[in-house]
């Protein structure tokens, strides 16, 4: 009975769909169909900003309608390519587009999302569309020739709707066109994976800027004089040695006059300084990573009480020999510490205020002595990960002490005895201890009433599936052998 109603409802739905079409004359004659969507989208509304994440194939819906080219070999987009009132959608992803026409929009007035991925239109004409309603513009991964200077410094006119655009790889090299006289509305601007140095542009950009994407490229100097909107700053993969508030020296990135800013990304640069009023002004950060720097020492009044708002921090990858000052950081609940060169961890390490933190990793150090003490202030830590160090042993007491925790990860250190936890108390669920040098697990004195949850997790599934393996291959080796042998056998 269900089965009749869907064939019922597909076919009332191709139906409608049909009488739309045929109304609407989508198609020119040099135009092959494309796939087609019909539904509400959120570009129908002034304040979005987002596509669809799932966008149906065939939804019977009175709305707008989405068309989708994406790799049917297309080389150009002609004069008047579609018609269609209701589009409000046009995907030409991943064809071998070189030109597009200054008219080829020109029958789509309610156009409000144009994606252009993928195609070979060079780079001195990734900007010659008309179109005053579109709100979102992705030219990404085009300009597949080769070269040394690509400068994007043209358009044909002003997008004066547009909310979003993106230029990710496409080996620019220079970008000198005025975002405020060209898109005066702009929020978010996505220039990753380019060759860009200078970003001079920034300073014609209009107040409106909100999300900015740099990263990987080769920018050592940002000034944010003119970014004061700027909630989101991605700047990661380029050449910035300092971090300050104003007043920087050499390659730097200065962060005065940000109030608005909640996510920095500063990571895979070559940050060695950080002044300790750098983040004076950012108030409202809530994520900063500084990952994958060359990071020794941090001041110590860095992370002062005006950041009460962070939520993550990311110090990973860098050469702390041990852990910051922390204290202020009330609201923090993940500190990510991997892959430094701390050796202890100490009680005065962690604050009595810091009763947020859920997350602590310590992997990846050369941590050999933990105070049993040491995480006894953070009544909210769930994971602890200790991986990848040099501990011999699970220090007495730690395990009750950090009475919140349930995760413990101990994978990959020197650990060769379990004696110590033979008094430990605790509501711990899972203490990973696989790639140990654990010989054997004395039982007698396990007490279940005291940690009547935990589980030990000593091997990986990925190993024991891997030595089943071999186990099989070497089985099917000696059968095959044996059966090799007895046919060799003479009678």
């Amino acid at each position: 009975m269900a089965f009749g109603r869907s064939w019922i409802v597909i076919f009332l739905c191709l139906v409608s769909l049909q009488r739309t079409f045929s109304k609407l004359s989508f198609f020119t004659s040099s135009t092959s169909p494309p796939e087609i969507s019909t539904y509400k989208s959120r570009w129908a509304t002034q304040s979005s900003t987002r596509l669809p994440k799932n966008q149906p194939q065939t939804e019977c819906v009175d709305s707008y309608v989405a068309l989708n080219f994406t790799g049917i070999g297309l080389q150009r987009i002609g004069d008047r390519f579609v018609n269609g009132p209701r589009v409000i959608e046009l995907h030409l992803n991943g064809n071998n587009i070189t030109d597009v026409s200054c008219a080829a929009f020109d029958h789509l007035p309610n156009l409000k999302v144009l994606s252009l991925n993928g195609n070979n239109i060079s780079v001195d004409r990734l900007l010659l569309f008309d179109h005053n309603g579109l709100r979102k513009l992705v030219l990404d991964d085009n300009n597949k020739y080769c070269g040394d200077d690509f400068i994007v410094d043209r358009y044909l006119r002003a997008l004066p709707s547009l909310l979003e655009l993106h230029l990710r790889r496409n080996q620019i090299t220079r970008f000198t066109v005025s975002l405020k006289t060209f898109s005066p509305r702009l929020t978010n601007l996505y220039l990753s994976g380019n060759k860009i140095e200078s970003v001079d542009f920034l300073d014609y950009s209009p107040s409106t800027l909100t999300h900015l994407h740099l990263d990987d490229n080769s920018i050592g100097n940002v000034k944010t004089a003119s970014l004061m909107n700027i909630v989101e700053l991605t700047v990661s993969g380029n050449k910035i040695e300092e971090l300050c508030a104003s007043g920087c020296s050499g390659s730097s990135l200065a962060l005065k006059n940000m109030p608005r800013l909640k996510s920095l990304n500063v990571s895979r640069n070559r940050i060695s300084e950080i002044a300790e009023d750098t983040f004076v002004d950012n108030k409202d950060l809530e994520l900063l990573d500084l990952s994958v720097n060359k990071i020794a020492k941090l001041p110590s009044k860095l992370f002062n009480a005006l950041l009460k708002n962070l939520l993550e921090l990311r110090i990973s990858h860098n050469s702390l020999t041990s852990i910051p000052n922390l204290c202020s950081l009330q609201h923090l609940r993940r500190l990510d510490l991997r892959g430094n060169l701390i050796s202890a961890i100490f009680r005065e390490n962690f604050c009595r205020h810091m009763t947020h933190l859920k997350t602590l990793i310590l992997a990846d150090n050369h941590i050999t002595n933990v105070d049993a003490n040491a995480f006894a202030l953070l009544h909210s830590l769930h994971t602890l990960d200790l991986s990848s160090n040099r501990m011999t042993e699970i220090p007495a007491g730690l395990i009750t002490n950090a009475s919140s925790t349930k995760v413990i990860l101990m994978r990959n250190n020197s650990i060769e005895t379990l004696d110590t936890l033979r008094n430990e108390k605790s509501h711990l669920e899972e203490l990973h201890l696989q790639e140990n040098p654990l010989l054997h697990l004395k039982v007698s004195w396990w007490h279940a009433e005291k940690l009547p949850h935990l589980v030990l997790h000593l091997k990986d599934r990925q190993w024991i599936k891997q030595a089943e393996n071999k186990t099989q291959e070497k089985s099917e080796e000696y059968c095959s052998l044996k059966k090799e042998n007895t046919d060799n056998v003479w009678v």
